[in-house]
């Protein structure tokens, strides 16, 4: 009788995780169930990031430009975002700009070892271990290489870094001695894309000349996207 119960449990218990407030990111995919951003970057380690889940937070309460954002409560009582951001590293969490002063805007600006200006401060270590929450435009841009099996990058994963980071600039080497698809860097980012050869042009009998054939192979790839 004990074991048939302790099935029914553990088939009770092997349905799909829990939402939580924290999504792990990786090109894997996403998984929503953390309670607290530690646990959430513990998990993901140096594969991805963490983001607020904002379909999992409590409605902003209070008139405070800052709001602590918590499982079960957005309080906005915090003036500025160095108290706000002393409270989230206690209770594990992070701080967002009032929602009702932006817009509806969630915008995070503050979280364990970040502060204080919503450039790249969301999730995580001094904002360095995170990818953006969605509707979240940090500026500057990003590092990726282009994919080839020397790089060990798939074209699927550059899709997937497209769909996060959307519009900015992506820094893309990987084109010259590692053999990298310069054609699909082109069509995914467009004019977006900065282009880095090294060292099939340092290497190069000539690399002056070798510079310019790059040159004129990335202007005639731009003209067919």
């Amino acid at each position: 009788m004990m074991g048939r119960l302790f099935l029914l449990l553990a088939l009770f218990w092997s349905g799909p995780a829990w939402a939580g407030l924290f999504c792990a990111t990786d090109f894997s995919g996403r998984n929503c169930g953390y309670g607290d951003v530690v646990t959430c970057l513990q998990a993901v380690g140096q594969r991805g990031g963490c983001e607020l889940n904002q379909a999992e937070m409590i409605k902003p309460v209070g008139g405070a430009p800052y709001c602590l954002v918590e499982s079960w409560r957005t309080e906005c009582i915090y003036a500025d975002v160095a108290a706000c951001r002393r409270r989230a590293e206690v209770v594990r969490s992070v701080c967002i700009v009032n929602p009702n002063a932006v817009g509806g805007r969630i915008e995070v600006v503050a979280g364990l070892g970040g502060a204080g200006t919503g450039v790249d401060a969301s999730v995580g270590d001094g904002g360095r271990r995170y990818l953006p929450s969605p509707g979240y435009e940090p500026g500057g841009g990003v590092v990726v290489g282009a994919p080839s099996a020397k790089n060990h990058i798939t074209e699927s994963e550059i899709r997937r870094v497209h769909e996060i980071i959307g519009k900015r600039i992506v820094l893309v080497p990987g084109i010259g001695a590692q053999g990298g698809s310069l054609e699909f860097v082109l069509k995914t980012f467009g004019d977006y894309s900065m282009i880095n050869v090294g060292r099939s042009v340092m290497y190069s009998k000539d690399p002056a000349e070798e510079a310019r054939r790059y040159r004129d192979m990335i202007n005639v790839q731009r003209t067919k996207i």
